[in-house]
């Protein structure tokens, strides 16, 4: 579609699970409980809205997002992405899937047969979509995807898409123009580049957990993942805002390294 425009949003959460990839990206609509941003044409005209009216170019209504991360921080960060307008397709594994469908899940959901309202607050603007990147099939689906799109996310250790043969270095061979993004503990590069971190490993290591204390100085955890939201979804989402705005510019792709510990 060449028109961003409310005649045109798509079910906020649409879980299927099809062994197809889309073969075009849609326009989505931001969630209602989100900041409201202008629609836009591709041309960076307004929808007609008289408040809109002016340049909307600068909106990600046109950007096409690929998000192959699961659990938080990566799906949080596009999340963000999506709220501004984006199109994200959630690309999950044809087995598990994205297991955060699972946490903190009520009874009342799975007899509803419904995925986790946790999952679903971060999924919530995303169309998701199941393939197995292992399978060639899949694979040619996948690249076809890699063609349109002006993002992709991954939160794999580094060199699982090497492996794949998804790699910055051989899809920028196909979109030359690509951000590409990775979301670690500990950074694509460096001697701790294939170490396992979650959130407290994170904060712990960077001092943040030495500050938080109860009121008898008793060290304590907090309840919202520090490292997770701040060093990995902010830091991914800025970092990601930045290289978009440098490729829409120069027609040149990067590569975004985020590690959440030194975000934290």
């Amino acid at each position: 579609s060449d028109v961003c425009s409310s005649d045109l949003v798509r079910p906020l959460y649409r879980p299927r699970r099809s062994g197809t990839a889309l073969r075009e990206f849609d326009c989505l609509s931001s969630p209602r409980n989100t900041h409201r941003f202008p629609r836009c044409r591709k041309d960076g005209a307004g929808t007609g809205d008289s408040e809109e009216a002016a340049d909307n170019s600068g909106t990600l209504c046109a950007k096409r997002i690929l998000d192959l991360t699961r659990l938080f921080p990566g799906p949080v960060a596009t999340w963000h992405l999506a709220s501004m307008g984006a199109s994200v397709i959630k690309v999950e594994d044809t087995g598990a899937g994205d297991y955060a469908k699972e946490f903190f899940k009520t009874p009342e959901e799975t007899k509803a047969g419904l995925d986790s309202s946790f999952y679903r607050a971060i999924n919530n603007n995303k169309e998701v979509i199941y393939l197995d990147l292992k399978n060639p099939d899949d694979q040619t689906r996948f690249l076809e995807l890699v063609k349109q799109a002006d993002l992709l996310i991954e939160s794999f250790r580094p060199g699982v898409m090497n492996k794949l043969g998804f790699s910055y270095d051989s899809l920028k061979q196909i979109k030359p123009s690509l951000v590409y993004c990775s979301i670690t503990g500990f950074g694509a590069t460096g001697a701790w580049k294939h170490k396992a971190a979650h959130d407290l490993n994170s904060i712990a290591m960077t001092g943040v957990l030495h500050q938080l204390a109860d009121a008898n100085n008793k060290p304590i955890m907090p309840n919202l993942q520090i490292a997770d939201l701040l060093g990995g979804a902010a830091s991914a989402a800025m970092g990601c805002l930045a290289a978009l705005w440098r490729a829409q510019r120069t027609g040149e792709g990067s590569f975004v390294d985020i590690s959440m510990t030194d975000g934290t």
